[in-house]
């Protein structure tokens, strides 16, 4: 079955292929919205929270190293399937 691509059918993806039950972890998976600019981090297979970056905002920031859990502790929600 054909799926369009969203960034929710994206989400949907990599929380059905992360490994369960003690296998290897992902510390974080990411989608990236190349048209929209965003990028949706995801934690520890947790794709009910994520921490969304606009990119041309970051990279006004300069260059500089983030702490990840630091971004999802300041950024991280509640995921909405519209994105927002």
């Amino acid at each position: 079955m054909l799926v369009p691509v969203s960034i929710e059918s994206v989400r949907l993806l990599l929380e059905r292929t992360a490994p369960k039950n003690g296998g290897a972890i992902s510390w974080y998976s990411s989608v990236c919205d190349l048209k929209g600019g965003r990028v949706y981090l995801f934690r520890k297979a947790n794709f009910s929270r994520v921490a969304i970056l606009d990119v041309k905002a970051e990279l006004k920031k300069g260059a500089r190293t983030e702490d990840m859990d630091a971004l999802m502790t300041a950024l991280g929600r509640p995921y909405a399937a519209d994105g927002k």
